[in-house]
């Protein structure tokens, strides 16, 4: 087996016993047996479980030369506990043994006569052992000196190479582990291990970027101190370290296979956040790579929150910060004087709400400002009140649904919900001016979302569809399925640059629909630039991202911020919901891969296979260049 080329090694699975300990306690037996002494005991894990199986047997201590007599053996049940009876007149020293596949056997003697109920704990020792080679991948030459780390419930055992790359970790115990395995100037690698027996294992070590982060201030002073994290979702790997007294730091370890870090920055002054909303990329073929974020110094953000029409202050409002409920800064609430103070924020615009049980909320953006303290005042009036009821497609009331506040002046802050009642009826209170957009959700049925209810209408009547239908507002079911033709796209791209899918027959083209305030959408960027990135030598392959934003101007930001390569298409120009609907995109994010030629060879590939998913696909599908029946859009 070429261990290198995996990322795991499947055995037989162990038993759950990682560390095992066993209590011992003997005692005079009553009624008929009342002069045997039974032995009662549990072996134990690390977490406290029973271990099953283990083998127990009770002797006599071996003097003179003579071989040990057994009195009694047995096996712990599946919740590690034995009883065992010695034979009558049994008194004296007795020896205890204990074992069980994987283990190092337990040993201790036991004076019957220093007390009727000894108590004896023993801790098993593994006895499996993990060795194998640490080489250089691409040329099999030993590393000396690298690290081997196995670690496991039990805890972590490492080692390091000798000359000839050589490790050997030992008294390791069965079940589930990983081994971690790292050199100056190399990648990182660990890979999972299901442990039984010993084995062997090789690892070829692959050299690393050499990463360099520079920290500066507002100023362009050198930030020392800086915690540094980053995460590649990629190779699912972290790094950090902290920043010298120049400001820099170097990330070391950093795997070939990332595409970019996803970073963020974290000191003593700073709120920690919650997002790692900066980049590193990661350029093939570059093995050095410095970068330089600027980490301004903290802001502090304080204020009042009054109520509209008296300006009389509002106690217990909460506050919070940040673009949308799922991605917040920081929140506070109010003091008895309606006042508030947040300190350690970042220096930019930022999304200010305050809300409060009994009145509509306010929402601001502020712009703060570094080491210095930005006042900001939130009126709170009455609102108004939203009715409506819940329906299924067939007329009849959903009871229990949740109906809630999804967008409000360009940002998902509010609190705002309610739940039908047995009659699919339901009241929002205090809602604020101007338009808000709610999503509607129930057990059973797919959501109804970025709905527009407006205050004062006796009632809005929404309509839920069983799961399985389509989305409210999406296209019909149906659609283009794997095996037929695509229709032709003609749109331009958000660069204003024609496309013509006539002119791109030659090439495997995946189509992504997606948007930017969408989640499950954002979570798949780094797997489409990580297929993007592997697959960028291929001239017969090209990704085309179909937003279906109505903001173009988040869109351009969400590509620069995301340095998202592949071309565009969006609104009227990129006729992207025409292309839905000739599709039958139902949700999104939806994907489509077609072959040479237009036919539909897969759809809704994503995730962290996708590379391998296209790779897959591109290289097991002959060039199909028939394009009859295949109108345009």
């Amino acid at each position: 087996m070429d261990s290198t080329r995996q990322d795991s090694v499947s055995v037989t699975r162990a038993p759950a016993a990682v560390l095992g300990v066993l209590a011992l306690a003997a005692v005079v037996a009553s009624g008929a047996d009342a002069d045997r002494i039974v032995v009662e005991g549990q072996a134990l894990n690390a977490l406290g479980g029973g271990v099953l199986g283990a083998e127990v047997r009770i002797e006599t201590v071996s003097a003179g030369g003579k071989k040990p007599k057994l009195l009694a053996s047995g096996r712990t049940d599946r919740t590690g506990d034995f009883k065992l009876a010695l034979p009558k007149g049994t008194t004296g020293k007795i020896v205890v043994t204990v074992w069980a596949d994987g283990f190092k056997p337990f040993r201790q003697t036991v004076d019957l006569g220093e007390d009727d109920e000894p108590f004896v704990v023993a801790e098993f020792g593994g006895s499996l052992t993990l060795t194998g080679r640490i080489t250089r991948a691409q040329s099999d030459r030993p590393i000396e000196g690298a690290t081997a780390a196995y670690n496991s419930g039990a805890g972590r055992r490492k080692t390091t190479t000798d000359q000839d790359g050589r490790y050997k970790i030992d008294g390791l115990q069965p079940g589930s582990g990983r081994l971690e395995v790292s050199a100056e100037k190399f990648a990182r690698e660990r890979i999972h291990v299901e442990l039984i027996e010993s084995q062997t294992l090789d690892v070829g070590l692959r050299p690393a970027y050499q990463v360099e982060v520079i920290v500066v201030d507002d100023r362009n002073k050198p930030a020392s101190g800086v915690t540094v994290e980053a995460i590649s979702n990629e190779t699912a790997q972290t790094y950090s370290g902290i920043t010298d007294a120049a400001g820099r730091v170097r990330l070391r370890g950093v795997h070939p296979d990332a595409v970019e870090l996803h970073v963020r920055l974290l000191t003593e002054m700073h709120i920690t956040p919650s997002r790692f909303d900066r980049t590193i990329p990661l350029p093939d073929g570059q093995e050095k790579v410095t970068q330089r974020f600027v980490l301004a110094r903290p802001a502090t953000l304080a204020g009042q929150v009054v109520r509209a029409r008296d300006s009389k202050p509002l106690p217990l409002a909460r506050i919070s910060v940040g673009p949308d409920k799922g991605e917040l800064i920081a929140a506070s609430s109010t003091d008895r004087n309606g006042r508030f103070k947040i300190t350690g924020l970042p220096a930019e615009q930022v999304v200010v709400t305050a809300q409060h049980a009994e009145y509509a909320p306010d929402l601001k953006v502020v712009a703060l400002k570094p080491n210095g303290t930005v006042q900001v005042k939130l009126m709170l009036g009455p609102g108004a009140a939203v009715t409506g009821v819940v329906k299924d497609d067939s007329g009849r009331p959903v009871a229990n649904a949740l109906v809630q506040a999804d967008g409000w002046r360009g940002h998902s802050t509010l609190l705002l919900h309610a739940q039908t009642d047995p009659n699919g009826r339901f009241v929002i209170e205090h809602v604020p001016d101007g338009d808000v957009l709610y999503t509607v959700t129930a057990d059973g049925y797919d959501p109804l979302v970025k709905t527009l209810l407006k205050p004062g209408r006796k009632k809005h009547e929404m309509v839920l569809t069983a799961k399985g239908g389509p989305v409210a507002g999406a296209a019909p079911a149906g659609g283009v399925g794997v095996g037929q033709m695509a229709p032709f796209l003609q749109a331009k791209t958000l660069d204003g640059k024609p496309l013509e899918a006539r002119r791109l027959e030659d090439k495997f083209i995946l189509l992504d629909f997606w948007a930017t305030w969408c989640p499950p959408c954002r979570a798949e960027v780094p797997h489409l630039k990580a297929a993007a990135k592997a697959l960028a030598q291929r001239k017969d392959f090209l990704i085309i991202g179909v937003s279906l934003d109505e903001d173009e101007q988040a869109l351009r930001q969400f590509v620069k911020d995301n340095r998202i390569t592949w071309p565009q298409l969006f609104g009227r120009a990129g006729r992207t919901h025409e292309a839905a609907t000739a599709l039958g995109v139902e949700a999104i994010p939806a994907t489509f891969l077609l072959a040479p030629g237009g036919q539909v060879i897969a759809k809704d590939l994503r995730g962290p296979g996708l590379t391998q998913a296209l790779q897959k696909h591109l290289s097991s599908t002959p060039p199909a260049r028939s394009t009859v029946n295949r109108p345009s859009f």
